[in-house]
């Protein structure tokens, strides 16, 4: 990749997406048999080939990324089943949903992410119940039904990704993030130690990003890239995307400065 060397904590944070149909089988089958027996083990044992494409997906965005922040550990599963680098690397989360995949690099940050299609059709009414806080319980209700599921999945991945930065997924009380999509914002408990922004990268796609910077350090900088596949290798499009709804540090984030695309050779020989 051609990206500007250093550690991941001096990048700062990198965020990468791409679409499930933008990777041909035999990319994910050749990169597959690169995997170690563990990761191969698992990725063989989903049933469903779309959950397949997707683990592998997420592991060859996982190494492009920690490849060019100079991490090449391998993974090992914590004391909370969450993978992480064996040798204490950035943190990094996973997400996939509907056909699209991402992965965020936290550098110094602990970090979550989370993704999910605008369209996807849910009973908003019903999740709601011990998710949204009373406020967003109340916004909801007042929706328009038809934008109801919407709005729902936006809170959603916005508290998906903050748990997932807290290393507590769908055990912590997810009322306690709160997105107001109405004025904008979203609030959580120890609000400047977080940068937390929901994004729309592509049209009909909602993304959440959850970075914890304790200590009231200053927000991380953030880099996004839409991925493809080019020839052998991925292709990563830089993209300046703003939030549509933030807490205060994210909106003093800075971007990362990069070329507008680079190229990660992390799979070309497995795919030649």
């Amino acid at each position: 990749m051609n990206n500007s060397g250093g550690s991941a904590s001096e990048s700062g944070t990198r965020v990468a997406w791409l679409a499930l149909r933008d990777l041909a089988d035999p990319v994910l089958d050749r990169f597959a048999a690169q995997l170690p027996a563990t990761d191969a083990d698992r990725a063989a044992r989903f049933r469903r080939p779309i959950d397949r494409q997707a683990f592998l997906a997420g592991r060859l965005l996982l190494d492009a990324l920690a490849a060019a922040a100079g991490c090449r550990s391998p993974l090992r599963i914590d004391d909370t089943g969450k993978p992480c680098f064996a040798d204490g690397g950035p943190d990094f989360s996973i997400t996939h949903a509907g056909g699209w995949v991402a992965v965020a690099l936290g550098g110094a940050a602990r970090v979550g992410i989370d993704l999910e299609p605008v369209d996807r059709t849910v009973d908003a009414m019903a999740l709601a119940r011990g998710v949204l806080a009373p406020d967003e319980h109340a916004a909801l209700r007042n929706a328009m039904p038809s934008a109801r599921a919407a709005q729902f999945l936006a809170a959603w991945t916005v508290k998906e990704a903050w748990a997932k930065a807290l290393g507590l997924g769908l055990s912590a009380d997810l009322t306690h993030a709160r997105l107001d999509l109405a004025a904008s914002r979203i609030t959580v408990p120890d609000d400047s130690d977080w940068t937390i922004g929901l994004y729309c990268p592509e049209p009909g796609l909602y993304l959440s990003l959850a970075l914890h910077h304790p200590d009231h350090s200053p927000p991380p900088p953030i880099g996004f890239a839409r991925v493809s596949w080019a020839g052998h290798q991925l292709r990563f499009d830089h993209a300046s995307i703003s939030p549509e709804a933030a807490n205060r540090s994210a909106t003093s984030a800075r971007s990362i400065s990069s070329n507008s695309s680079s190229s990660a050779k992390i799979a070309a020989d497995a795919a030649r």
